[in-house]
């Protein structure tokens, strides 16, 4: 048999089977988007919406990271099995370390730290507190403290976000 040559195949793209007016964005595509979960959320809550699992979940990734943050803020070192060193033990604060003059000093370290070791991506900007004496139903010797701490994360173009975390302190 003589060598036959073998003509090339071209094919174009208008007949791959896919009508170009199909890629189309409308209103009622966006409406049919579903985000994926990305992070339960916490504390924990039943859900009963069919798109989620058995937990309420974040879709966000900003919201994923400051209930990580404040999640690691809020634990007591020693509270966490397997990981003895992680949180930051600010609910360990009493009314004799809250009249020190480094205080807040004392504070920011706890939460410096922390974050530096178990969300090194967050980086932190600003601290405040606020400390309010009330009694409640005649209960006395609580103070509430409240820690504002603003914190971005450039990976993710997110900027000054705040979280405000709430301390019960007795002495």
């Amino acid at each position: 048999m003589a060598s036959e040559k073998i003509k090339p195949v071209r094919y174009s793209f208008k007949s791959s089977g896919i009508d170009s007016t199909s890629r189309i964005i409308t209103k009622e595509r966006v409406d049919q988007i579903v985000l994926k979960p990305i992070g339960i959320k916490t504390p924990l809550e039943l859900t009963y919406n069919d798109s989620e699992s058995l937990f309420k979940t974040h879709n966000n990734i900003e919201d994923v990271i400051q209930d990580n943050l404040r999640n690691l803020l809020l634990t007591n070192k020693g509270e966490r099995l397997g990981r003895f060193d992680f949180g930051a033990s600010l609910r360990s604060v009493t009314f004799e370390m809250m009249s020190s003059e480094n205080f807040e000093q004392f504070l920011m370290n706890e939460i410096l730290e922390s974050v530096n070791k178990y969300l090194p991506y967050i980086e932190l900007e600003n601290f405040s507190s606020e400390m309010f004496n009330f009694e409640p139903n005649s209960i006395k010797g609580i103070a509430t403290l409240i820690i504002n701490i603003s914190y971005s994360v450039s990976s993710l173009s997110i900027k000054e976000k705040t979280l405000a975390l709430k301390l019960q302190i007795g002495g």
